[in-house]
């Protein structure tokens, strides 16, 4: 601050907190002359009125303004301190920390909302909680796209390793455990629903664990109906739910797969994952209405009341509207 006698006087009179010296002292730096001395008095005044983050604006405006050249370098330097890190935890979190610059944060402002839903009936979520709920949808959408070059544009994106013992359990449970390719084990009950919408494939291990024959991947959700569910669905089958069809998962609404359960337009719904967890772990009722399958609790409180008879294409009739577990 040896340069900026007034900065550095404010500062020593307690009048220029340190977060605020730091921005003004970058901005200064980048001036000379008499635009300098101008942008001094002006940026003190400012700072005596304003927080940190909005002082913070006001700093990086008056410099655009001042000197465009200048601007662009002090960005390229913001630009070059990015960072992202992931990293998984010893209890199995996955850590995620960095900061971005100029049009990088900008475009992370701008997606993270657009993928922030409301919470539907009977969920309530931090905020915290929601900002990293949108983080992953999307990452699983842009996965879902099959475009990312590292994935060959193949689905499922996530590989989950599961013996056959675990798979073949037809208890409500679950007991078994399953690997993650990068966050490692995971219970069974936690990765079972991703085999409603997922290629799978046998691979056969000799006693040390090596693979010696892997199979043919099979998909278990045909594109035909998943573009059929998005046309008749629209968005998530939980009630209440706006979370678009394209973002959602694949349920079964009737029997689950474990239970060698089939897909077809009356047996299958997208889900997002707060609901398909809802469905397949807590056991959720199935209600149609409209001619649409519609997820919810079973509290008779919170129920839908407009219930429909549900489809039957197969023996004609009404099904059953409680999924069997």
């Amino acid at each position: 601050m040896e340069a900026l006698p007034a900065a550095a006087t404010a500062m020593a009179d307690g009048q220029l907190p340190a977060d605020h010296a730091r921005v003004l002292a970058d901005t200064l730096r980048s001036l000379e002359g008499d635009a300098r001395a101008e942008a001094e008095a002006t940026l003190l005044e400012a700072a005596g009125t304003q927080d940190a983050r909005r002082f913070g604006r006001t700093c990086r405006r008056l410099l655009a303004q001042a000197d465009t050249d200048a601007a662009q370098t002090a960005q390229d330097r913001r630009n070059a301190r990015r960072r992202l890190a992931v990293t998984e935890t010893p209890d199995g979190m996955t850590l995620v920390s960095g900061q971005l610059a100029g049009l990088g944060g900008e475009l992370v402002h701008t997606t993270l909302p657009a993928f922030r839903r409301p919470d539907p009936p009977g969920r309530r979520r931090t905020a915290a909680q929601a900002t990293a709920d949108a983080l992953v949808e999307i990452c699983r959408v842009a996965l879902d796209a099959g475009k990312v070059p590292s994935n060959r544009g193949v689905r499922p994106h996530v590989l989950i390793t599961v013996d056959e013992p675990t798979v073949a359990d037809r208890s409500a449970t679950g007991r078994g455990v399953c690997e993650a390719a990068w966050t490692g084990p995971l219970p069974w009950p936690e990765a079972r629903r991703l085999l409603s919408d997922a290629s799978v494939s046998r691979v056969l291990l000799d006693p040390a664990g090596a693979p010696t024959r892997a199979g043919v991947g099979v998909r278990t959700v045909p594109a035909g109906l998943w573009k059929a569910l998005q046309i008749r669905d629209r968005t998530c089958a939980g009630d209440g739910c706006t979370v678009p069809a394209a973002w959602c998962q694949t349920m079964h609404l009737d029997v689950p797969y474990r239970l060698d359960g089939q897909l077809d337009i009356d047996a299958a719904a997208p889900g997002c994952t707060y609901h398909h967890l809802m469905l397949d772990r807590h056991g959720w009722q199935v209600t149609w209405i409209d001619g649409r399958p519609v997820v919810h609790t079973r509290d008779a409180r919170r129920a839908p009341t407009r219930a429909a008879p549900r489809p039957d294409r197969r023996g004609g009739g009404a099904g059953p509207n409680r999924r069997r577990r």
